[in-house]
């Protein structure tokens, strides 16, 4: 893959302080491309919309996600339910949430990386 991104995913991650962690740049960038969100089905069995990076910056800056857990990225969302991935300190692994009680509440594990989360 190249290393020249889209420069609407260099403005994210300049706006946002953080790199994103490669492997769920990569699924950014060659899964959901342009698509306006891609939906999964999790190895639970929960219906998940990924947001694609066009819409990641608007997604966070909604529900205040640096404000209350600045090293964690909305990613993704099921109803009420936020699936974050910790990336300020170059980790893979996916986090849920409910999104009512984000800052509240400790994050839940939820898999280690996005290809797990998608398998």
């Amino acid at each position: 893959m190249s290393n020249l991104l889209p420069p609407s995913l260099q403005h994210l991650e300049r706006v946002l302080g953080m790199t994103l962690p490669p492997r769920y740049r990569r699924y950014l960038l060659q899964t959901i491309r342009e698509n306006a969100c891609w939906e999964i089905t999790t190895p639970n069995g929960d219906a998940l919309v990924l947001f694609n990076y066009h819409d990641l910056l608007e997604r966070n800056q909604t529900y205040a996600v640096q404000q209350v857990e600045p090293e964690y990225l909305l990613i993704g969302q099921d109803g009420d339910v936020g699936y974050f991935i910790h990336a300020r300190v170059g980790k893979e692994a996916i986090y849920t949430q409910d999104l009512g009680a984000l800052g509240s509440l400790q994050m839940e594990p939820i898999a280690e990386d996005i290809d797990q989360l998608c398998a």
